[in-house]
C-alpha cells in the first residue's frame, strides 16, 4: 500500500510537487511569524501599560 500510494512523487512534475507541500508549510511559517510579532507588540505595550519598567 506505501508503495503505491507514494507513487505519484515519482511521476508527478517537479512543480506542482512544490506548490502541493512547499507553498502550505511556506504559508504556517509566515502565520506563525506574524503571530509571533503581534503576540510581542501586545507584550510590550502590556509591559508599558503596568509600568514595569
Amino acid at each position: 500500500m506505501g508503495q503505491k500510494a507514494n507513487s505519484f512523487l515519482e511521476t508527478e512534475q517537479l512543480g506542482r510537487l512544490m506548490a502541493k507541500y512547499a507553498v502550505p508549510c511556506i504559508i504556517s511559517l509566515l502565520v506563525a511569524a506574524l503571530y509571533n510579532i503581534v503576540d510581542q507588540i501586545f507584550i510590550r505595550y502590556t509591559y508599558k501599560t503596568l509600568d514595569c519598567g
